[in-house]
This record gives structure tokens, sequence and C-alpha cells, in this order.
């Protein structure tokens, strides 16, 4: 399988940051600005109805901040100010791609965000692989239940009855599994589909 290539540019992201306005936050801000990402701010206590999209959440670790209610699909990176155990714990609870340690240096804050986006990225792909391969399971199933449905019907082999059924789909220019779902999805009587 072909490696893809990380993403390493940033340019017209939207990042919000979800800290108390102190000079982290201010050299943050500062910071993603320069690699050309679209910051949006909000203290703890603030409500965040007016920023409810974006595509990376910087978020003070610090607090217990309602995280899993924003339905963020996204990266998150933790602003981490304790390593207690209890909330490095929290962190790991919250899925979180990556840290930046406070006070809030430029050593860190590039790397992370890199691997933040690509992990993300990564999980998609796994993701959408995962649902293409249970979709072929299932198709899998739809193409064996039709071969036995022709068996049955015509008296014929395996060999024969998926052959017919290659046979036809190649004919409407569709999948094996494309048919054999719509073979059985409607419940139509089966044409014959081997040589007579």
């Amino acid at each position: 399988m072909k490696q893809k290539k990380p993403r390493m540019l940033f340019r017209g992201l939207h990042a919000l940051i979800w800290h108390d306005s102190d000079s982290n936050r201010q050299f943050l801000e500062l910071y993603l600005q320069r690699l050309g990402i679209r910051v949006s701010s909000c203290g703890v206590a603030g409500k965040l109805e007016r920023c409810h999209e974006f595509d990376l959440l910087f978020f003070d670790s610090d607090h217990d901040l309602p995280i899993d209610d924003l339905k963020h699909d996204g990266p998150s990176i933790a602003l981490v100010g304790s390593e207690a155990p209890s909330r490095l714990q929290w962190i790991l609870d919250h899925k979180v791609a990556s840290l930046i340690f406070k006070p809030v240096r430029s050593a860190g804050i590039y790397g992370s965000i890199v691997f933040a986006m690509n992990q993300h990225e990564e999980r998609l792909s796994i993701a959408a692989q995962q649902d293409r391969f249970s979709s072929k399971i299932r198709y899998r199933k739809l193409v064996i239940f039709a071969v036995l449905k022709l068996m049955r019907e015509q008296g014929c082999n395996e060999e024969a009855a998926f052959s017919g059924l290659r046979r036809q789909a190649m004919e409407r220019r569709i999948t094996i599994e494309m048919l054999c779902a719509d073979m059985l999805g409607q419940n139509l009587p089966s044409n014959r589909l081997h040589d007579a």
C-alpha cells in the first residue's frame, strides 16, 4: 500500500483556542496566525456557540471543559499545565491527538499540529477503509445467497450459478455484488443465467 505523504502546511485552517486570555493564549494565537491559520478564541467560562465550525481545537486541559459537547470531529491539542496523573488520564479519556506544555513557547507547536492533523487524517482513512471492508463482507453474503438461490431454482452447480451472475453483471455493467443485491432485494424471479 502506498504511503501517504504527511501534511505539513496548514494555511486556511480555522483553529479554536479554548483558554483564558493570558500570555499562553496570546503567544499561541500569534504563532498560529504566522502559519496562516485563522484563529478564534474563547475563555474557559465562555460559550462557544459562535465558533461551531473549526478544524483544530486547542484547549486548556487544566479545566474540566465539556469537550464532548462540542461534537468536534477534528483533532484536539491539549495545553498542559499540570502533569498530575488525574489530569493526564482526563486528557487520554478525551482522545487528544497531541499536547503543548505550558508555558507555551514556539518549540513544539508546529510539531504538535503536524502530529495532530496527520493522526486525525490517518484515523479517518482507517475508518473509511473499515467501512469499505464491512460493505464488502455484507455484499459477499448477498453473492452467496444469490448463488444458492440460483442453484435451487435452476438445478445447477455453484460454478455455473456464479458464472451466470458474473456474465449478467458484465452485461449490465455493474458489479456482481450490486446485481445480487438488486436480485435479492427486489425479490424478483431470477432469469436463467447460465447457458442453455
